[in-house]
Protein backbone atom coordinates (compact mmCIF):
# COMPACT_ATOMS: atom_id res chain seq x y z
CA UNK A 1 0.00 0.00 0.00
CA UNK A 2 1.17 3.50 -0.73
CA UNK A 3 1.09 7.04 0.58
CA UNK A 4 -2.64 7.78 0.81
CA UNK A 5 -5.33 5.66 2.39
CA UNK A 6 -4.50 2.12 1.31
CA UNK A 7 -1.44 3.10 -0.80
CA UNK A 8 -1.84 -0.30 -2.28
CA UNK A 9 0.50 -0.43 -5.25
CA UNK A 10 -2.44 -0.41 -7.67
CA UNK A 11 -3.56 2.49 -9.78
CA UNK A 12 -5.29 3.89 -6.72
CA UNK A 13 -8.23 5.30 -8.67
CA UNK A 14 -10.46 5.33 -5.60
CA UNK A 15 -7.87 5.39 -2.86
CA UNK A 16 -5.02 7.49 -4.19
CA UNK A 17 -1.42 6.49 -4.78
CA UNK A 18 2.19 7.55 -4.36
CA UNK A 19 5.70 6.32 -5.00
CA UNK A 20 6.77 6.62 -1.37
CA UNK A 21 7.20 3.27 0.47
CA UNK A 22 4.28 2.33 2.63
CA UNK A 23 4.28 2.15 6.41
CA UNK A 24 1.12 0.06 6.26
CA UNK A 25 2.84 -2.46 3.98
CA UNK A 26 4.93 -3.31 7.03
CA UNK A 27 1.73 -3.84 9.04
CA UNK A 28 0.57 -6.31 6.42
CA UNK A 29 3.88 -8.16 6.51
CA UNK A 30 3.77 -8.34 10.29
CA UNK A 31 0.14 -9.39 10.08
CA UNK A 32 1.05 -12.42 7.97
CA UNK A 33 3.83 -13.38 10.35
CA UNK A 34 1.57 -13.06 13.39
CA UNK A 35 -1.52 -14.68 11.89
CA UNK A 36 -2.74 -17.43 14.15
CA UNK A 37 -0.72 -16.33 17.18
CA UNK A 38 -2.42 -15.79 20.53
CA UNK A 39 -4.20 -12.44 20.84
CA UNK A 40 -4.63 -10.56 24.11
CA UNK A 41 -8.11 -9.26 25.00
CA UNK A 42 -8.59 -5.58 24.15
CA UNK A 43 -8.37 -3.24 27.14
CA UNK A 44 -11.78 -1.60 26.91
CA UNK A 45 -11.89 -0.16 30.42
CA UNK A 46 -8.76 1.95 29.86
CA UNK A 47 -9.36 3.01 26.28
CA UNK A 48 -7.47 5.66 24.38
CA UNK A 49 -8.91 8.42 22.23
CA UNK A 50 -7.94 9.61 18.77
CA UNK A 51 -8.97 12.95 17.32
CA UNK A 52 -8.09 14.88 14.21
CA UNK A 53 -9.96 17.58 12.33
CA UNK A 54 -12.21 15.07 10.54
CA UNK A 55 -11.95 11.77 12.48
CA UNK A 56 -12.39 10.86 16.11
CA UNK A 57 -12.86 7.53 17.88
CA UNK A 58 -11.96 5.54 20.97
CA UNK A 59 -9.72 2.47 20.85
CA UNK A 60 -8.51 -0.18 23.35
CA UNK A 61 -5.76 0.90 25.72
CA UNK A 62 -3.44 -1.92 24.61
CA UNK A 63 -3.89 -1.16 20.87
CA UNK A 64 -1.93 1.52 19.05
CA UNK A 65 -2.26 4.04 16.23
CA UNK A 66 0.17 2.78 13.63
CA UNK A 67 -0.20 5.35 10.87
CA UNK A 68 -2.27 8.40 10.01
CA UNK A 69 -2.83 10.98 7.29
CA UNK A 70 -4.33 14.34 8.24
CA UNK A 71 -3.30 16.75 5.50
CA UNK A 72 -4.92 15.30 2.36
CA UNK A 73 -7.99 13.31 1.34
CA UNK A 74 -8.74 10.64 2.10
CA UNK A 75 -7.70 11.29 5.69
CA UNK A 76 -7.19 8.13 7.72
CA UNK A 77 -5.96 6.49 10.90
CA UNK A 78 -4.76 2.89 11.20
CA UNK A 79 -4.91 0.86 14.41
CA UNK A 80 -3.16 -2.37 15.35
CA UNK A 81 -3.78 -4.82 18.19
CA UNK A 82 -0.86 -6.50 20.01
CA UNK A 83 -0.99 -9.37 17.50
CA UNK A 84 -2.78 -9.57 14.19
CA UNK A 85 -5.95 -7.48 14.25
CA UNK A 86 -5.94 -4.28 12.19
CA UNK A 87 -8.54 -1.58 11.71
CA UNK A 88 -8.47 1.41 9.36
CA UNK A 89 -10.74 4.46 9.41
CA UNK A 90 -10.78 6.60 6.25
CA UNK A 91 -12.77 9.72 5.37
CA UNK A 92 -13.38 10.98 1.83
CA UNK A 93 -15.18 14.03 0.58
CA UNK A 94 -18.57 12.76 -0.57
CA UNK A 95 -18.07 14.20 -4.05
CA UNK A 96 -16.26 11.44 -5.91
CA UNK A 97 -16.10 9.04 -2.95
CA UNK A 98 -16.16 5.37 -4.06
CA UNK A 99 -19.18 3.15 -3.61
CA UNK A 100 -18.65 0.26 -1.23
CA UNK A 101 -18.24 -2.25 -4.05
CA UNK A 102 -15.63 -0.05 -5.77
CA UNK A 103 -13.74 0.40 -2.52
CA UNK A 104 -13.74 -3.36 -1.82
CA UNK A 105 -12.53 -4.21 -5.32
CA UNK A 106 -9.54 -1.89 -5.06
CA UNK A 107 -8.70 -2.84 -1.48
CA UNK A 108 -8.74 -6.54 -2.38
CA UNK A 109 -6.38 -5.93 -5.31
CA UNK A 110 -3.59 -5.25 -2.84
CA UNK A 111 -4.00 -8.64 -1.22
CA UNK A 112 -3.67 -10.36 -4.60
CA UNK A 113 -0.12 -9.06 -4.83
CA UNK A 114 2.92 -10.61 -3.20
CA UNK A 115 3.93 -8.83 -0.02
CA UNK A 116 7.45 -7.57 0.56
CA UNK A 117 8.37 -10.78 2.42
CA UNK A 118 7.19 -12.99 -0.42
CA UNK A 119 3.98 -14.38 1.07
CA UNK A 120 1.06 -14.89 -1.28
CA UNK A 121 -1.83 -12.97 0.21
CA UNK A 122 -4.61 -15.12 -1.17
CA UNK A 123 -4.47 -18.90 -1.31
CA UNK A 124 -6.04 -20.82 -4.16
CA UNK A 125 -9.45 -20.75 -2.50
CA UNK A 126 -11.38 -17.67 -3.63
CA UNK A 127 -12.58 -15.33 -0.87
CA UNK A 128 -16.30 -15.12 -0.18
CA UNK A 129 -18.20 -11.86 0.20
CA UNK A 130 -21.47 -11.56 2.09
CA UNK A 131 -24.41 -9.54 0.84
CA UNK A 132 -24.41 -5.93 1.96
CA UNK A 133 -26.37 -5.19 5.13
CA UNK A 134 -26.76 -2.09 7.31
CA UNK A 135 -25.23 -2.33 10.79
CA UNK A 136 -24.94 0.65 13.12
CA UNK A 137 -25.64 3.00 10.25
CA UNK A 138 -22.84 1.52 8.14
CA UNK A 139 -23.39 -0.34 4.89
CA UNK A 140 -21.44 -3.50 5.73
CA UNK A 141 -19.91 -6.41 3.79
CA UNK A 142 -17.98 -9.28 5.37
CA UNK A 143 -15.30 -11.23 3.52
CA UNK A 144 -14.12 -14.72 4.45
CA UNK A 145 -10.71 -15.59 3.05
CA UNK A 146 -7.54 -17.55 3.66
CA UNK A 147 -4.07 -16.05 3.63
CA UNK A 148 -0.75 -17.82 3.45
CA UNK A 149 1.41 -17.47 6.54
CA UNK A 150 4.57 -19.47 6.08
CA UNK A 151 3.35 -22.93 5.09
CA UNK A 152 -0.09 -22.50 6.62
CA UNK A 153 -3.36 -21.26 5.19
CA UNK A 154 -4.95 -19.10 7.86
CA UNK A 155 -8.75 -18.50 7.77
CA UNK A 156 -9.45 -14.79 8.21
CA UNK A 157 -12.33 -12.34 8.27
CA UNK A 158 -12.30 -8.84 6.84
CA UNK A 159 -15.23 -6.47 7.31
CA UNK A 160 -15.83 -3.37 5.18
CA UNK A 161 -18.12 -0.58 6.39
CA UNK A 162 -19.29 2.62 4.65
CA UNK A 163 -21.34 5.55 5.97
CA UNK A 164 -22.19 8.93 4.46
CA UNK A 165 -22.91 11.97 6.62
CA UNK A 166 -23.11 15.52 5.33
CA UNK A 167 -20.30 16.19 2.91
CA UNK A 168 -18.17 13.19 3.90
CA UNK A 169 -18.02 9.42 3.50
CA UNK A 170 -16.35 7.19 6.09
CA UNK A 171 -14.97 3.68 5.55
CA UNK A 172 -13.95 1.32 8.34
CA UNK A 173 -12.02 -1.89 7.55
CA UNK A 174 -11.53 -4.55 10.22
CA UNK A 175 -9.32 -7.60 9.70
CA UNK A 176 -8.29 -10.52 11.91
CA UNK A 177 -7.60 -14.24 11.78
CA UNK A 178 -10.69 -16.28 12.63
CA UNK A 179 -8.85 -17.90 15.55
CA UNK A 180 -8.61 -14.51 17.27
CA UNK A 181 -11.77 -12.85 15.98
CA UNK A 182 -13.91 -13.48 19.08
CA UNK A 183 -11.15 -12.08 21.29
CA UNK A 184 -10.74 -8.83 19.39
CA UNK A 185 -14.43 -8.28 18.52
CA UNK A 186 -15.04 -5.98 21.54
CA UNK A 187 -12.12 -3.83 20.41
CA UNK A 188 -13.52 -3.56 16.89
CA UNK A 189 -16.92 -2.69 18.35
CA UNK A 190 -15.41 0.04 20.55
CA UNK A 191 -13.73 1.74 17.61
CA UNK A 192 -16.56 1.40 15.10
CA UNK A 193 -19.23 2.37 17.62
CA UNK A 194 -17.40 5.55 18.61
CA UNK A 195 -16.30 6.76 15.17
CA UNK A 196 -17.27 10.33 14.36
CA UNK A 197 -16.28 12.10 11.19
CA UNK A 198 -16.73 15.53 9.75
CA UNK A 199 -17.39 17.25 13.07
CA UNK A 200 -18.09 16.03 16.57
CA UNK A 201 -16.10 14.12 19.20
CA UNK A 202 -16.12 10.37 19.72
CA UNK A 203 -18.73 9.11 22.16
Amino acid sequence: MRDTAMRNGTSGRCLGGSRRPSALALVVCLWFLAAGCGERPPDISHHGGYSSELISFNYPGNWRIFDEQKSDFPVYAEIQSPWNATLSVLVFRSAGAPRLDEFIAEYRDFFRLKTEIGDEAYTGEPPRLSKATVMGGFETVTEKLKVASGRRDVPCTRTYRRKKEGGYVCFVIEQCSDANLATVAPGFALVTGSVRFGNGPAR
